[in-house]
């Protein structure tokens, strides 16, 4: 059982890195300030199409730890768990 519990908290070490590396993209984004900028908007666009697909991953990542939770975000970017596991949602 220790090494099935250690390879679980690994695998939650390893989500919560990709969840502190969106949250680093979008502070050095700032889409809060692109979207002030009409000559930004292409910027905008890549900048919210990354973190829309890094909520993606964290989603369909957690499924087994956060059913419920991962549904929730899945819904909210318009993706079905199906969806999640492919390149990228429809």
């Amino acid at each position: 059982h220790f090494m099935e519990s250690r390879e679980i908290h690994r695998a939650l070490e390893a989500l919560w890195g990709i969840v502190t590396a969106g949250n680093v993209y979008i502070d050095r984004s700032k889409p809060w300030a692109l979207a002030k900028d009409p000559t930004k908007s292409a910027e905008l666009d890549t900048c919210l199409y990354y973190q829309c697909e890094t909520n993606r991953l964290i989603a369909s990542l957690i499924s087994p730890f956060m059913p419920d939770a991962s549904g929730r975000i899945l819904r909210a970017l318009g993706c079905t768990a199906e969806e999640a596991t492919r390149d990228r949602c429809s």
